[in-house]
């Protein structure tokens, strides 16, 4: 008996024509699974195991072959527990958000919806978006009206993500789907897996690391943290990316 194992920060949801699954990986590789929506989620959450044949065993074939999971000869067991963040908000506020006087708004995932909405707030004030997508935790920018010539809003963030996505229609989807259903069906990590994020950010952020002008991603396997840039984007071009 074989079950599949996707890695830690893979998400699933359907695809918007109903013909199957979309599934994302941790690094924001994306593919359209196709077959019998039902059977085939349960196939890939690990609790059903994978046929021998057929659409599904395919799709499990390929998500093999993409590197995105293994095998197991065990049922998956979920991590449904709500993520504890706390060690990781306290270095930020500690090293970050104490800096510029900013509060942290927290989500257990990127709710782009709601963020936006806070780019509406006229008093917001200085603030720095924090939560969990995929197989790690985003930290930053600092948002609003922080001590740069040309202040942050989450609407730059996102115009630079997805400008920058090779997959942008299927991001969006991503998006969409966490901000109306939360991660109900996102591989969570461990609560051990967490730690290393903790020990990584705060050194990241002691040697320098820059939340002015970076979103900082902290991989929840231990790998490197990656700053992007994001610069204040001209109010004219938002529309160009949607």
């Amino acid at each position: 008996m074989s079950y599949l194992h996707l890695a830690t920060g893979c998400s699933v949801l359907p695809l918007p024509d109903g013909g199957g699954l979309l599934l994302a990986a941790p690094d924001e590789r994306f593919a359209e699974l196709r077959g019998a929506e039902a059977a085939l989620a349960d196939v890939l959450r690990g609790s059903v195991e994978v046929p021998a044949t057929g659409d599904t065993a395919d799709s499990v074939a390929g998500v093999l072959d993409w590197g995105a999971g293994v095998l197991g000869d065990r049922p998956r067991t979920q991590q449904r527990g709500r993520i504890e963040l706390a060690p990781l908000l306290s270095g930020v506020r500690r090293l970050a958000g104490a800096a510029w006087d900013a509060d942290l708004v927290v989500g257990e995932v990127l709710d782009d919806a709601a963020l936006l909405a806070r780019d509406e707030k006229p008093d917001a004030g200085v603030w720095v978006p924090v939560h969990r997508e995929l197989g790690a935790v985003a930290v930053g920018p600092v948002l609003g009206p922080a001590p740069v010539e040309r202040p942050l809003t989450w609407a730059d963030v996102r115009f630079r993500r997805l400008a920058a996505s090779p997959a942008r229609s299927q991001l969006l989807a991503l998006w969409r789907s966490w901000s109306e259903y939360g991660d109900r069906d996102d591989i969570r990590p461990g609560l051990m897996e967490l730690t290393g994020a903790v020990a990584a950010l705060e050194g990241w952020l002691a040697a320098g690391g820059d939340l002015l002008r970076h979103q900082a991603l902290v991989p929840l396997d231990g790998g490197p943290i990656s700053a992007h840039p994001v610069l204040a984007v001209p109010r004219g071009l938002m529309g160009a990316v949607r």
